[in-house]
């Protein structure tokens, strides 16, 4: 929890030094909803199927412009991040180790985040159209989830097991944040694609360690004050 603590009061720090290296700049209050692939294993060792439900992002941005073209734009971002997922897997059966037995998974996960992206944008123009192009990186913390997760071998529900329970070794998520956006007026409309890098998930009472990843995509809505 101190560690946590920690890392959220180095998130506000970091976006209040940005807010007073950027006074007289510009300043967006950002909100939309974003679909996610959470968890993306890098060795695929299950049958999943995915199921989007959408979720949500807000917060402040800052527009710090370097010159006509480029503006540094950080973020602090609440988030909600959501799927439905079901996977299989075959283990060997503990009564006769010839035969296995087919484990399926049913989640719902809901995951809430404290996104920091800090992205570079370089500004154009399109038939007169304002628009620009995103890309930089993001750290995300992992503040708390209420999902669930229920168990069925050979179709018959069961009580799940600590060593099911997956655990991130860490709360931080990173990686690159890309997308294009259009200036209307006093308004931003703007697309995103936040492509995660591999971390180390832990299950419990076991030795199994995996690497995984998320993938969020988000169409955000953006006023300037």
């Amino acid at each position: 929890m101190k560690k946590i603590s920690k890392t959220l009061l180095i998130y506000i720090l970091t976006f209040v030094l940005f807010s007073n290296v950027s006074y007289g700049q510009d300043i967006y209050l950002l909100g939309g909803i974003n679909f996610s692939k959470l968890g993306q294993q890098k060795v695929n060792d299950s049958q999943v199927n995915r199921a989007y439900r959408p979720g949500f992002h807000i917060g402040p941005a800052i527009d710090i412009k370097l010159n006509d073209h480029f503006d540094l734009a950080p973020a602090l971002m609440f988030s909600l991040k959501r799927e439905n997922s079901e996977s299989t897997i075959y283990m060997p059966s503990f009564d006769n180790t010839n035969t296995s037995n087919r484990y399926e998974f049913k989640s719902s996960v809901n995951e809430y985040y404290l996104d920091l992206p800090i992205t570079l944008k370089f500004h154009f123009k399109l038939r007169e159209q304002k628009l620009y192009a995103l890309a930089g990186p993001y750290v995300n913390l992992l503040l708390f989830d209420n999902s669930t997760t229920e168990l069925f071998v050979g179709g018959e529900p069961r009580e799940m097991g600590n060593q099911f329970e997956g655990k991130f070794s860490n709360r931080i998520d990173y990686g690159i944040q890309m997308g294009l956006g259009v200036q209307l007026s006093s308004y931003v409309i703007q697309t995103t694609y936040d492509y995660g890098i591999y971390r180390s998930m832990k299950y419990e009472d076991t030795q199994f360690e995996e690497s995984v990843r998320n993938a969020i995509a988000r169409i955000t809505l953006g006023y300037k004050f």
